[in-house]
Order: C-alpha cells, then structure tokens, then sequence
C-alpha cells in the first residue's frame, strides 16, 4: 500500500538544495566521485538524499538497508531508471538493463539465467581456457600492450561463447564497436553528466541549437549499438543456414527456435528478444571484466608479496608440465580469495546502476518518494570496516580465507537486478588470473607507475594509463610460450 504522507514525515538528510537547481552543483564529476559520496556518509548517515530539478536521489550508504530495500522490499525497488540520452537518443530501449520488471524482463531474464547460469559454465570453460592460452603467447611476444591483450582475450572469450564466433588477433571490427559504445554508455550512466536526464523534454531541441553536443554523441552510440546487436547475429544466422555453427549461447537459442523447441516455457522466441540477449551478454560483459583485469594487474604490481604467495600455490598445485584449468580451481584457495579481493578493492560500478522506487516508501523512519532514483553505494559496503576489517583500502586476499567473511556479492548488483552474467565474469576472471600469474611475474615499470591518486572521468573507476614489466616467470617456462605463439 502507498505510504500516507504526514507532516510528521522527513525527507532523508542530505546537502542543502539551491531553490532553482536544488543538488545539480552537489554531483561530483571528478575522477574519483566516491570520494564525495563517502564524505556524504559521514555527515549524514545511512541514508543520503539529493533533489535536482525536482528529480530525487536516493544514496543508500548501508548494506544492511541495501539488502532491506533491494531483497525484502525487491517488488518496488526493482524498477528501473530510463535514461533519456541512452535510451531515447542513444537506441539502447531493447535492452533488459533499462527494462521495467514486467513480462518481458521478465522473460529476458529467465532465458539469460538459463544461459549464463553457474551449471551452463562448464560447457564453456574450453573456451574460455583456449583464449587464456592466447592470452599467454600474446604477453609473451609483445609484453608492452598487456591491457590491449587482455582486452582482446575477453572480447574472445565472450564473442565465442556468446555467439560461436572467432575474432582477429587485433583490432577486430566487433570488438572495436563494442568497446565504443560502451565507452559512450558509461558516460551517459555517470549522475548529473547530462542534463537530458534530468529535463527530458531537451531532448526535442533541434540539433543545430547550441548547447546540444549531446546530440551527437547520442547518434554515435546509436550507431555503434546497432551494429554490436546486428552483425554478430546475422553472423550466426548465416553459420547455422550453411550448417558449420559453433555451439554459443545464441546458436542454442536459435537452434530451439528451429525445432519450435518450447524450452523456455514461451513459445517460440522471435529474433528481436535473441538479438536483445545476445548483444546485452556481450556489451556487458566485455568492458566491465576487462576493467577488473586492469586492477588485477594494478594490484600485482603495488603488491609483489601477494603475487608471490599465489604463484607459489598454483606451483604447488599444478607442477610445471601444464597449465591451470577449471578443474584445478577447488584446489587454489589463494587464488579464488585473490579474485574476491580483486572485486571487493575497486568494483567496476562503484554505486551499481540506478535502481527506481515504485511507489511512496518509509525507510528508517524518512519518506521517500514514489519515482526516486536509488543506488547502493556499493565501494562503502566493500570497504565496510565491520565486514572486512579497518584496512579496506588494502589489497589482501587473506580477509577471504578467514570464516564467515561476505563474498563480494554487491559488486554485480543487488536483488532482482543482479547481474545475470556474474558467473561468466568470475571464470574469466579466474582463468586470466590463474593463467597470467602461472607463467609471468608481474613487475613495476619505475617510469609509468599505477596511480590510484586519479582515476579517468567516468561511471566505472578506470585507472590512468599504466606501464608494467611482464616476463617468464621461469627460463623453463620460454620453451613452453614459444610454442603458444607459433601454434
């Protein structure tokens, strides 16, 4: 039922509000946002609220309240946020990321669980230990480009489990356009960045007006959007008409379709939904495990010790005559603890995506109203000093050895909307980690050192550009990577 509204109700604390803008000049657009929003905690609680333009915002600085909200309360904390620039500008309306929780979500959704769920992994881990395998010759013969090959091995790992197809060894067209538009759509996500968002009706003025830059950027990720949607899947379509398709979570959903195989308890499934679930595994996927990457390396190199301890496990382990697979995985503790960290230390979304309250709520005794934007703030609840001890800013995999320890679960969202594709993440993520730290050391480059002081303006917490030494961890292991590469 919707709450009756009484004087006696407050709204949230939160900073004073200009009579005409209310919070806009409060929404930090610096490289380093969670700053502010802790900050905000600190001064005023649990619960943090921001008005713009008559648009409310919700910061939600407890995971105690963001299980409350977001689980318990799920029914009308699941709606979701419709951005103006994505959406109406940018041609990103078919996904199931800005779909409210009705019948097509909710369909969306069941046919991604099926697909991305933690038993229909096992089917893809050849996969995915194939292209840790490239990955290894690629660091091994150019060193220097070490992100750009990591990049590369993600966009192979999920471009051929998602659709069956392989990529070039560089710059490959697909990969191209799917790092853009999401470089646009990160951009577009981060609070406050365009004011479209906040005063749809902006989105009429014509092109030509001054002030409407985000005009363009808008067609150009539509562009982008479409292509990543259409080309991989007509790819596939063409595969399974000359019958030489690969297995891929598309393929099985086209072939069911084919045969008017009801599995998915709908009916047959027409090619918009296929298209929509495809390109949303892989516009999701790609960047944000390639980001993760990116602090794993950080990490590597701001702290050798550690490096050193999970190369001694996967030595123990593994031996010297092969290299790791999934099927090592319940035997590396240190490991698994190591990727844990990695997601807890600077999770890739540190406030999630907007959620949107469906109806007038009571939270802790504040009103909040019907329409508001909500977002966990999901850094605070990863360096909670009550879950994971007072050195969160640390990187130490040893908080996950210990008992009763939370996983970091808020780093791929929370209730209804939880990432579907978190079980793909976490392999790649442990494929790449196990992998690289097998056969490289990892060492700083004194001239281009990690700087976690600035990060690159956006939604996710990119790092600047960073240098690093990568070698063959031993003169045995040359012999073995000279072979990867002429393969």
């Amino acid at each position: 039922m919707p709450v009756r509204i009484t004087r006696s109700l407050k709204l949230p604390p939160g900073p004073p509000r200009h009579c005409l803008t209310g919070n806009l000049r409060d929404i930090p657009l610096n490289s380093r946002p969670w700053e502010t929003y802790n900050q905000w905690k600190k001064r005023f609680g649990d619960l943090v609220y921001l008005n713009i333009f008559g648009r409310s915002l919700l910061f939600v600085n407890s995971r105690r309240l963001a299980s409350e909200l977001f689980d318990v309360r799920g029914a009308i904390y699941s709606n979701r946020f419709r951005s103006t620039m994505a959406c109406d500008l940018g041609g990103f309306d078919w996904s199931v990321i800005f779909m409210p929780p009705n019948e097509t979500w909710k369909h969306h959704r069941s046919i991604l669980q099926q697909q991305l769920g933690k038993l229909s992994m096992v089917q893809h881990q050849i996969t995915l230990e194939k292209h840790s395998r490239n990955l290894l010759a690629l660091l091994f013969h150019r060193p220097l480009g070490f992100l750009e090959h990591s990049r590369h091995a993600i966009g192979a790992m999920i471009l051929e489990s998602t659709y069956g197809l392989s990529i070039q060894a560089e710059n490959d067209p697909h990969v191209e356009v799917a790092e853009r538009a999401v470089q646009l759509f990160m951009d577009m996500l981060l609070p406050g960045r365009h004011l479209v968002d906040i005063l749809p009706f902006l989105k009429y003025i014509p092109s030509w007006f001054p002030g409407t830059a985000f005009k363009q950027k808008a067609n150009e990720m539509k562009i982008h959007i479409a292509a990543m949607r259409n080309e991989p899947f007509a790819a596939v379509k063409a595969a399974l008409k000359a019958g030489n398709v690969s297995p891929s979570f598309v393929s099985t959903i086209l072939e069911a379709q084919s045969a008017s195989n009801d599995s998915f308890g709908k009916g047959k499934i027409d090619e918009e939904l296929i298209k929509s679930v495809g390109a949303t595994i892989y516009f999701a996927g790609i960047d944000t495990t390639e980001l993760t990457i990116q602090f794993f390396f950080i990490a590597m190199i701001l702290y050798p010790d550690i490096q050193k301890a999970a190369q001694e496990e996967l030595k123990k382990v593994i031996g010297t005559n092969s290299f790791p697979t999934f099927k090592d995985r319940p035997n590396l503790p240190y490991i698994n603890a190591l990727c844990k960290e990695v997601l807890r230390w600077y999770p890739v979304t540190p406030l999630g995506f907007p959620h949107v309250l469906k109806q007038d709520d009571v939270v802790d005794g504040y009103f909040v109203p019907k329409g508001t934007l909500v977002m966990g703030n999901t850094l605070s609840f990863l360096r909670s000093e009550d879950i994971y001890g007072p050195d969160g800013d640390i990187f130490n995999p040893e908080r996950f050895l210990k008992e009763g320890v939370k996983d970091p679960d808020p780093a791929f969202g929370y209730g209804r909307r939880v990432c579907p594709g978190r079980y793909l993440a976490d392999n790649i993520l442990f494929i790449i980690v196990a992998s690289v730290l097998y056969a490289f050391d990892i060492k700083p480059d004194e001239k281009n050192l990690p700087n976690l002081d600035e990060f690159m303006p956006g939604f996710v917490p990119r790092a600047k550009p960073f240098g690093c030494k990568i070698t063959p961890r031993t003169s045995a292991m040359i012999p073995v990577l000279e072979h990867l590469t002429n393969r």
